[in-house]
């Protein structure tokens, strides 16, 4: 299966060079150096606006770095999928690993919050009663 790079790899290999520092590069995007690392590092995306801002600094394209985070992200759900996809269950339904194994699977294929709504509410919330004359 194709996975491509993400885009803060590119970035940090073509675009940070000559000195070019992620404490520099940030002021003339116009974003935090936090904003910025988390980029380079794979855990944000390329917005539209940053796009846009390495395009108006001569970093390619804005459309190029857009296409380029959405075969990211297009990739990482189809390996996402197909990591799902391939679970199957174990043979022996009596068995301890069979009991285990819809948990697993939620674990591995669901978000947090769809695996919490599976899951039920958690513990009640005590709300404070309004005082009305």
């Amino acid at each position: 299966m194709f996975n491509p790079s993400h885009s803060g790899e590119v970035i940090s290999e073509g675009c940070l060079v000559d000195g070019l520092t992620v404490e520099t590069a940030a002021p003339r995007l116009g974003v935090s150096r936090n904003a910025f690392q988390r980029v380079l590092d794979g855990r944000s995306p390329v917005s539209p606006g940053l796009a846009r801002r390495m395009e108006a600094i001569g970093w390619s394209t804005a459309p190029f770095w857009l296409r380029m985070q959405a075969g990211y992200d297009r990739a990482q759900k189809d390996l996402h999928h197909e990591r799902c996809a391939s679970a199957t269950p174990p043979s022996a339904v009596g068995s301890t690993a069979a009991s285990r194994w819809p948990t697993q699977i939620a674990q591995q294929c669901l978000s947090l919050t769809a695996l919490q709504s599976i899951q039920g509410p958690g513990p009640p919330v005590r709300t404070r009663r309004s005082r009305r004359s």
